[in-house]
């Protein structure tokens, strides 16, 4: 049965004699070790400060790495790369990465670990995007996509726009665009725009129709009121009334 203390480097060695005496040794290295298994999403602090999705040039930024990184405890690899860059860079400036050495977890054989990278954000930053994964040695994304998080940032310049934001890496498309509103901006106006346009189309309507059955009722009443009059008209009788003590002469005929 193997434990945790199983894991490192083994050698096996065989002797090999040919016929006619000579001979030598073969010799082959095997490496014992646990993998990393997990990696957390990456974090961001603080929040955007500008509409709650840029961030203002210069802003200091902490960002957070958790995961698994073996039985090994090989730190964290940090990249970035910009929207014009073809691939990912590693992070060079290691006075800005933090790997916590004194902070790793045990978990069974396996190793967890949290890292931090600090940043300021520049004018470069139209939208860039940083990678945290276990470590490789120097190639950027070497490891399965399980493993890997992202998390992308844009910097804020007034009167101008930048690239689109996403916290899935390569999967997310941006483009950059200057002097022109961007979409996010425009739609919520838009939508406030034929909103108000439908309300007022509603009530225009609905006052229309209660001018109408207004005018209406009235002519219905008009008409009404004359026809009672002129009944009246018609149905009256004159009548004379003659009292007892009255003489009257009868004509003969």
């Amino acid at each position: 049965m193997t434990t945790c203390n199983d894991g490192g480097a083994y050698q096996c060695n065989m002797g090999v004699t040919l016929t006619g005496g000579s001979g030598g040794v073969a010799e082959k290295y095997v490496t014992a070790k646990v993998q990393p298994i997990f990696t957390n999403d990456m974090t961001v602090f603080p929040s955007p400060n500008v509409e709650s999705v840029y961030y203002s040039v210069g802003s200091s930024l902490t960002f957070t790495c958790t995961g698994t990184v073996g039985s090994d405890k090989k730190p964290h690899t940090w990249c970035y790369k910009r929207v014009t860059d073809q691939g990912y860079t590693g992070y060079s400036t290691a006075a800005d990465i933090n790997q916590n050495d004194n902070g790793l977890i045990q978990s069974g054989c396996n190793y967890q670990r949290t890292s931090t990278l600090t940043y300021n954000v520049t004018n470069e930053d139209t939208n860039t995007t940083f990678m945290c994964e276990p470590f490789t040695g120097t190639v950027c994304g070497s490891n399965p996509a399980s493993l890997i998080t992202y998390k992308s940032i844009r910097r804020y310049s007034p009167g101008r726009t930048t690239g689109g934001q996403g916290d899935t890496g390569d999967k997310t498309t941006t483009t950059a665009s200057t002097c022109v509103p961007s979409i996010y901006d425009v739609t919520p106006w838009i939508v406030v725009a034929v909103i108000f346009i439908m309300a007022t189309v509603v009530l225009s309507t609905t006052v229309a129709f209660l001018c109408r059955k207004v005018l209406e009722y009235k002519e219905r009443l008009h008409q009404s009121v004359n026809y009672e009059v002129v009944n009246r008209g018609f149905s009256r009788n004159d009548e004379h009334v003659y009292n007892t003590t009255d003489n009257y002469e009868i004509p003969q005929i």
